[in-house]
């Protein structure tokens, strides 16, 4: 009869202390990059997502819904139509659509 497999000792040791590091290093990892995103999307961007809609940091959500749909209505790609002395982001159709995609992330992130 074969004599029984002694376990080695030293593979265990290392072995379970990896699995206690494991865990925290994950972490950390997961929660790095989320973490700037959401930095990032407070501020949409490089420019404050009040700014913006053009409301106040103390504007209720009503006030910021209307302040969307107008700019929504007004940059939307499928409705754009210069206005005499439109001196904001959307004087052509592509700037259009950029701008209503900014004025949608800034509404998105606020509301």
């Amino acid at each position: 009869m074969a004599a029984p497999l002694a376990p080695r000792r030293g593979a265990g040791a290392a072995g379970r202390r990896w699995l206690v590091l494991l865990p925290p290093l994950l972490l950390v990892l997961l929660l790095v990059r989320p973490a700037g995103a959401l930095v990032e999307g407070l501020y949409c961007g490089t420019r404050d997502c009040y700014e913006v809609l053009g409301v106040s940091r103390t504007a209720g959500k009503a006030e910021i819904a209307r302040a969307y749909r107008q700019l929504a209505r007004r940059y939307h790609p499928d409705r754009y139509r210069p206005e005499p002395g439109d001196e904001g982001p959307g004087l052509t159709p592509q700037s259009a659509e950029e701008a209503f995609l900014l004025v949608a992330t800034a509404y998105e992130t606020l509301k």
